[in-house]
């Protein structure tokens, strides 16, 4: 249950609502600043061509349609161990979505000055 409110929660963050789009990217340290991408059903800027099992087989093992992993940010490792069906009923979730079209910015190489909010990410000293 806490790997699926860890993805509630990245979700809140990368789904932008229909009052206010904002992105906000998060900072790692060497590697540069990430956004959430628009995880709505939009077939130009977001999900809509993916399919239910695309989507699961992203959030379990990092890997997307065109092969690419996601970005370092995705934490698909701590949901690698969710079951199918937990998976499918976030992939089912992704999909009731109101289709928004929304382009994210970025992502940005460390030395970009990325033009969004963003939170850096600190790592525990010895976890490097």
């Amino acid at each position: 249950m806490r790997r699926i409110i860890q993805f509630v929660a990245v979700l809140a963050l990368a789904i932008p609502s229909v009052a206010a789009v904002a992105d906000v990217g998060f900072d790692l340290p060497g590697l540069g600043t990430f956004v959430g991408p628009n995880l709505t059903p939009d077939n130009e800027t977001g999900l809509g061509s993916w399919s239910r099992d695309e989507i699961i087989t992203a959030i379990q093992t990092g890997v997307r349609p065109d092969r690419r992993i996601l970005a370092p940010i995705m934490p698909w490792r701590a949901f690698a161990g969710l079951t199918k069906s937990d998976a499918g009923a976030i992939a089912d979730y992704l999909k009731s979505l109101p289709p928004i079209s929304h382009k994210t910015q970025g992502p940005f190489g460390p030395n970009d000055k990325a033009p969004v909010p963003r939170m850096v990410v600190v790592f525990p000293t010895g976890n490097n």
